[in-house]
């Protein structure tokens, strides 16, 4: 949402996934027989919860190019595997989650194409106590675009 003073308030949701730096290197020497499990396995997933404020600025007059600073707080839940222990040539391991704060840094170039159609293209941090993650995604806009 813009107000009249081209502020913005998001709220959003972010999923992030990362190589699992837990995993055992020899896992799929011993774990071969199951494929999705071992292939869940390879990624920490996280889900981010979160509220962002920022200031829009119009790159050119007509303001159908238009950049978005935006940072805010949210919630994240952190999926992972731990304890990895190799019993009777496989491996057994323990399912656990870490909730937490994050930081969420998000800036955006914004493209609207029509009124209520538009992309978006940026890069975004996510800071907390157990990982930062940065990453690059691509969205769209659908509404009421002015």
């Amino acid at each position: 949402m813009i107000t009249k003073k081209d502020y913005t308030i998001k709220v959003g949701f972010i999923w992030t996934v990362r190589d699992d730096p837990a995993l055992p290197n020899d896992f799929y020497k011993f774990n071969n027989d199951d494929f999705w499990d071992g292939f869940w396995l390879d990624y920490e997933k996280s889900y981010n919860y979160n509220l962002s404020f920022g200031k829009m600025i119009y790159i050119n007059n007509d303001r159908s190019l238009r950049l978005n600073l935006s940072a805010g707080l949210g919630f994240t839940e952190t999926f992972f595997y731990k304890d990895f222990k190799l019993v009777n040539g496989h491996y057994d391991y323990v399912r656990s989650r870490n909730s937490t704060i994050s930081l969420i840094i998000n800036p955006k170039i914004e493209v609207p194409f029509i009124n209520i159609l538009g992309l978006t293209f940026s890069p975004i941090l996510v800071i907390n106590k157990r990982n930062v993650y940065f990453g690059f995604g691509v969205g769209g806009i659908l509404g009421l675009i002015r």
